[in-house]
């Protein structure tokens, strides 16, 4: 049975072994609240945020970082953990009260800066005329700037919620898999380094080698930093549906936190990976992290795979210390081979499915009458390896307004025939390697459509087909006019 009270006691009891952290978050988002509350208001044009308030609160999570593990340093230092474990608490009470402790250290501060630097500056710019950058008038408020300010302030908090509960599941995580200090502290680096860049660098390096697609969800995974939220302003209902998705797994990890924690005793303390499975898992992301970076720039490098490998073999080294055997260094480099080649098969598939299909997706055709087209653009170019010279080049511009419904079957039915073009794309030996390893052994042909509407750009792909079918597919395009109809 959990005792709430033994919950807070045990809390009260930590916060005075943490006093410095707290002082120094209550500094930290004291000042952030400060310059929030009178830097940011609202403009003609929209929101204007104090730039230097985001940065505290974004430097304060370093502050959280530190509370979170030093709140759980019983997990790797045996003195701490003599005095924990002598306390009136079981392995639960002792968990939940470490929480209540890191919320009290961190996350009460912050609430309490985020409530002030908010509400004072939608006091502020209530007086502050909108549309002027000074001057203060008290009758011409406009509504609709201040709904968008405290509209903008609550996304602020929802990002920095979601921030906040990432480096705490992340780390707490970490500190009940591990048992020595270092460990605890490199770890959950390696970690959020890998949940944070690994999806991003994944998708940049199909939707640039593979696919270069821009269409939909697509754009949204693109968009998926929560930097590049703030300061957009794209107030899109999916991206915050996201976002507290995401909030919920890391609640849900930090919950199943109690599960490891209760399966940790005296025993474990000091040892350097208590979880060797764990680690694996770390070691094995940071690697396809590390290989898909690699592959990003100007492809296979040799050295820096070699630097890759000694990283890896430092680590374990480390990692295994009194259990350490040279026979060890041969199935460690065979695990690093094996991530490798795990990494080949994995790009290997999403370049021979188009990115998993994401080549063959066209507009609908609600869609494509919503954006209002205006014109599309299709260019043909025969190229010799990666930097080949252009031998034969076709370009064309169809403007496909008024909107009839004529004009949509008829651009309709084109990207179909895109989409098939891009289905029957060359798959001849040696593309992967150019992909990849940037071999100038390919000579194909890349074939470029855009649709372009109003707003700007609404699709793009780029895909090769064999030399055989371009002739067909240019006849296809010539083929193409606005208001007939195109087979």
């Amino acid at each position: 049975m959990i005792s709430f009270e033994k919950i807070k006691c045990g809390a009260s009891a930590e916060l005075i072994a943490h006093k410095k952290n707290r002082i120094v978050s209550i500094i930290l988002l004291g000042f952030a609240g400060l310059f929030y509350g009178f830097g940011t208001s609202v403009r003609r044009y929209g929101v204007d945020p104090s730039g230097i308030a985001i940065f505290i609160y974004a430097v304060s999570l370093i502050c959280l970082f530190s509370a979170c593990i030093n709140v759980f340093k019983d997990m790797h230092d045996i003195p701490s953990a003599d005095v924990q474990m002598s306390m009136p608490l079981n392995s639960m009470e002792r968990y939940f009260s470490r929480l209540l402790t890191i919320f009290y250290i961190w996350l009460l501060p912050f609430l309490i800066s985020a409530a002030f630097g908010f509400l004072m500056s939608v006091l502020i710019s209530t007086i502050n005329e909108p549309g002027h950058d000074s001057g203060f008038q008290t009758n011409n408020t406009d509504n609709n700037y201040i709904a968008e300010l405290i509209g903008f302030n609550l996304r602020i908090l929802l990002y920095y919620v979601e921030s906040v509960l990432f480096v705490v599941s992340a780390t707490v995580i970490c500190q009940c898999c591990v048992g020595s200090k270092a460990e605890s502290r490199y770890i959950p680096v390696l970690l959020m380094a890998v949940i944070n860049f690994l999806p991003m660098a994944v998708y940049y390096s199909i939707a640039d080698k593979f696919v270069s697609v821009e269409y939909g969800t697509l754009r949204l995974l693109s968009n998926m930093s929560s930097l590049y939220l703030i300061f957009d302003g794209d107030e899109s209902a999916a991206e915050l549906i996201f976002l507290g998705v995401k909030c919920l797994i890391y609640l849900a990890v930090i919950g199943f936190g109690v599960l490891i924690y209760k399966k940790r005793d005296a025993r474990s303390v000091g040892r350097p990976i208590v979880f060797t499975a764990f680690f694996e898992v770390v070691m094995g992301l940071s690697l396809l992290l590390f290989f898909t970076v690699a592959h990003l720039g100007s492809g296979f490098s040799l050295t820096a795979m070699f630097f890759a490998w000694l990283g890896s073999i430092i680590l374990r080294l480390i990692v295994s210390r009194k259990e350490f055997a040279f026979s060890k260094i041969f199935v460690w480099t065979g695990l690093y081979i094996l991530y490798y080649a795990a990494f080949l098969l994995f790009m290997f598939a999403a370049f021979k499915t188009g990115g998993f299909g994401a080549l063959y997706k066209v507009p609908d055709i609600s869609d494509l009458r919503e954006a209002k087209v205006s014109y599309v653009n299709v260019a043909v170019n025969a190229s010799d390896g990666y930097y080949g010279g252009y031998v034969k080049k076709y370009s064309m511009e169809k403007n496909v307004s008024p909107y009839s419904s004529k004009d949509m079957t008829s651009l309709e039915t084109f990207m179909e025939a895109v989409s098939d073009n891009a289905k029957k794309q060359s798959r001849i030996n040696g593309m992967f390697g150019w992909k990849m390893f940037g071999s100038d052994s390919v000579s194909a042909y890349r074939c470029y459509v855009t649709l372009t509407s109003e707003n700007g750009r609404l699709y793009s792909a780029e895909f090769y087909i064999p030399a055989s079918e371009i002739s067909g597919f240019i006849d296809e395009c010539n083929g193409f006019k606005a208001g007939k109809s195109y087979a």
